[in-house]
């Protein structure tokens, strides 16, 4: 019983971080900009232990792919993936620090990046997506709150969006 328990887990383990493939993806500054909130941690069994994350996008879901970010804490990019046979609420994400490129390096999480009605009520009610619209005349005001707090999403390799 235990063998097969660990094999399982093994298994598990090695399939789900396995982080394969992925597409670079930019935003753009002429489209509506959502700013999901979500919630990212190491054991879908301890949610407690889950922290907040914020993904721009120009869709209103996070797609697979790599985002790239600047923040006060550095340039980062966060590659997200489905996991197969979970719930679309859950990807798999790889983060990478500094144009440090190797997969091997990746620190992996689980996130929860929607609202799922298996979730506690609480976190559902933290999972939030904002929307910033393209024609909205405080689009450079409201994207410089954004940038300030959770870094500046890339609008092309190597450069990040602030203002239009």
């Amino acid at each position: 019983m235990k063998k097969s328990f660990l094999i399982g887990f093994v298994f598990l383990c090695t399939s789900v971080f396995a982080v394969e493939g992925y597409k670079d993806i930019y935003i753009k500054s002429d489209r509506d900009i959502y700013v999901h909130t979500i919630y990212c941690g190491a054991d879908l069994s301890n949610l407690s232990n889950f922290r907040p994350s914020v993904v721009y996008t120009n869709t209103k879901s996070i797609e697979d792919g790599t985002y790239y970010f600047d923040s006060s804490y550095g340039k980062f990019s966060t590659t997200y993936k489905r996991i197969e046979g979970e719930s679309n609420s859950i990807r798999l994400r790889g983060i990478l620090k500094d144009g440090v490129t190797s997969k091997d390096k990746m620190k992996k999480e689980f996130c929860l990046v929607e609202k799922n009605p298996k979730l506690p009520k609480t976190l559902n009610g933290r999972i939030a997506k904002d929307i910033l619209k393209s024609n909205d005349p405080a689009w450079n005001k409201t994207m410089k709150q954004f940038t300030t707090y959770f870094g500046k999403p890339a609008s092309a390799k190597g450069k990040y969006l602030s203002q239009k």
